[in-house]
């Protein structure tokens, strides 16, 4: 016999401590979602991922129920996964705007190299932004990060 996911049964709740504690920990929202929510970058998280995902001590969630609370304020329409858009609508846009732009400028990479030729970025700045904490530039997290601190 089939029964339903937790969250669909959960009260949403604890959304906007559970970003803000994020945020605080990592710089800003989007940092936050790469690190936390979607290390593999594909820009959607699942529930069953949500419920793996690595929260630090500080804000480790104690049962499912609380995660079941948390994932529900994000999976409004209860689809079972979610993207940027639902954890940070703020980040969700810049990211978009980042997109935007670079396509405009043939992409990332030739973007950042107009911006380094206008003096406005160094490529070290860039790759310092995007490190992902084992030293290993992440380009589109980089240019995400990077772009919610030039619009900031």
């Amino acid at each position: 016999m089939w029964s339903p996911p937790v969250y669909f049964c959960t009260r949403p709740g604890q959304l906007h401590a559970f970003r803000s504690a994020l945020t605080e920990l990592h710089g800003n929202p989007l940092r936050a979602w790469f690190r936390v929510l979607d290390p593999d970058q594909s820009l959607r998280v699942t529930f069953r991922g949500f419920l793996r995902c690595r929260l630090p001590r500080s804000l480790r969630l104690q049962t499912e129920e609380e995660m079941a609370a948390v994932w529900r304020a994000m999976d409004t329409q209860c689809q079972g996964s979610c993207g940027l858009r639902h954890f940070s609508p703020e980040a969700h846009e810049a990211a978009a705007g980042l997109r935007r732009h670079a396509a405009q400028h043939g992409g990332c990479a030739k973007l950042l190299a107009k911006l380094e030729a206008q003096g406005q970025v160094t490529k070290p700045i860039f790759r310092k932004a995007g490190s992902s904490g084992r030293g290993a530039p992440a380009d589109v997290f980089a240019a995400q990060t990077w772009w919610i601190s030039v619009i900031q």
